[in-house]
């Protein structure tokens, strides 16, 4: 279930008892569902998801900065990646995000 509020978006999860939100960060409209789903329509890198899937490296380069660990955990656990290649991935997409997407741009 996924519940899009005010540029929040909840993944909810059932956790014993109860029902406990999850959310990838405050601004970014990416829930964990939209990761693991691009990982079965084979994507392969943390870049792929985060600027072409959930195109959110476009729309705000800021939240996807926030939202990569989580992405990347999720990818990790999706294609099964080692530690070392999950260190890889979150490098590759935060270069991405400074280079390409011109997050770091116009900073002294």
């Amino acid at each position: 279930m996924c519940v899009c509020v005010r540029s929040k978006c909840t993944y909810v999860t059932r956790e014993g008892c109860g029902w406990v939100p999850v959310t990838l960060a405050v601004t970014a409209r990416a829930c964990p569902w939209q990761v693991r789903y691009a990982c079965q329509e084979y994507a392969g890198t943390a870049v792929d998801v985060m600027a072409r899937r959930l195109r959110l490296g476009f729309l705000n380069s800021q939240a996807a900065e926030e939202s990569l660990p989580r992405v990347v955990e999720i990818m990790g656990q999706e294609l099964g990646w080692s530690g070392r290649e999950s260190r890889k991935q979150l490098e590759d997409a935060i270069t991405f995000l400074q280079v390409e997407m011109g997050k770091d741009m116009n900073r002294s």
